[in-house]
């Protein structure tokens, strides 16, 4: 079980890499020490990189792109985001020690028990091949990023009601849910005993008494339920095209890994759009959301432009 977390900046910027290539470096360090960066005269390590996505993955159960380019992207992100925390510390938007409290504070109450205690938190940090120290210290740096996150939204300005009306005119599409069938399945073991079963069922045998006629190796039907039409369905393209095509009342079959399933529709429901009012407030936070992003990256970029040194 992963834990729950807050609105990480890091996570949300940085790209991914597996777990089993997150260790920091070899034996001797030499890896590990390679230089990736200078950050107002800090430098970034291997290692330094390393120990930030694996504690990314702990902390978010995010397993990430080993790739050169996703790891230049990384490590250019990661710098960015040692610059803006630097530059939160120096303007006193949050303390190292306020930081590091509300570290230990997640740690304990989200981390741990997240993970389902002390004991299988710790098998998880080894996994990572992590200290407690360095998701102390990713924690911390964290909680610095999120400050500066938290006083960039302050200066958003607040998005419109006209604007998220303009926004849902423009985008319904999105707001549209799909058709559905009412349908109920029953799965037998050949073609055979699937035609004899729809042919008794057209002319008026009790599908409930089939279906749960054990003797005839159909499987006992779950009863109705609605299904959305098309791909939404999650169902295969073999399987949805057979069930959108039936009219109420009628029935099909089709095979599957299961065998030839039997398929009932029972009613249909039209396409619907949910209206303005109900979204209203999700979409104006989603909205406002990705305003507040948009304005923090700017930020980031301006800083990291002014004190990040990348070696590659």
């Amino acid at each position: 079980m992963k834990p729950k977390t807050l609105r990480l900046v890091l996570v949300l910027l940085m790209g991914a890499i597996s777990v089993g290539t997150a260790a920091c470096g070899n034996a001797d360090g030499t890896t590990g020490a390679k230089p990736l960066a200078v950050v107002d005269g800090s430098v970034m390590t291997v290692s330094d990189w390393k120990q930030a996505v694996a504690a990314t993955d702990l902390v978010q159960g995010v397993h990430l792109s080993t790739t050169p380019a996703a790891e230049r992207r990384e490590v250019k992100e990661l710098a960015s985001e040692w610059a803006v925390e630097a530059y939160a510390l120096r303007h006193h938007w949050i303390t190292a020690s306020r930081a590091r409290r509300e570290a230990n504070l997640f740690i304990n109450e989200n981390l741990i028990v997240g993970y389902g205690g002390k004991n299988k938190a710790d098998e998880a940090l080894a996994r990572s091949h992590l200290t407690w120290a360095d998701v102390r210290e990713f924690m911390t740096r964290q909680m610095e990023l999120d400050a500066a996150f938290a006083r960039i939204a302050q200066k958003v300005r607040p998005i419109s009601s006209e604007a998220v009306f303009a926004y849902y005119q423009k985008h319904v599409a999105l707001f549209r849910t799909p058709a559905q069938d009412q349908v109920r399945t029953m799965v037998v073991p050949s073609r055979t005993l699937a035609q004899d079963v729809v042919s008794q069922l057209q002319h008026g045998a009790s599908w409930t008494a089939l279906a749960r006629h054990d003797a005839r190796g159909s499987l006992m039907d779950d009863g109705y339920h609605w299904v959305y039409t098309g791909p939404a369905s999650g169902l295969l393209p073999h399987v949805y095209e057979v069930m959108d095509r039936l009219k109420p009342g009628h029935e099909a079959l089709v095979h599957t890994s299961q065998g030839w399933e039997i398929l009932e529709v029972s009613a249909l429901r039209p396409p619907t759009i949910e209206p303005y009012g109900a979204v209203k407030a999700q979409l104006q936070a989603a909205l406002m959301q990705q305003r507040e992003d948009m304005q923090f990256q700017a930020f980031s970029k301006t800083i990291a432009d002014q004190s990040v040194h990348l070696y590659r």
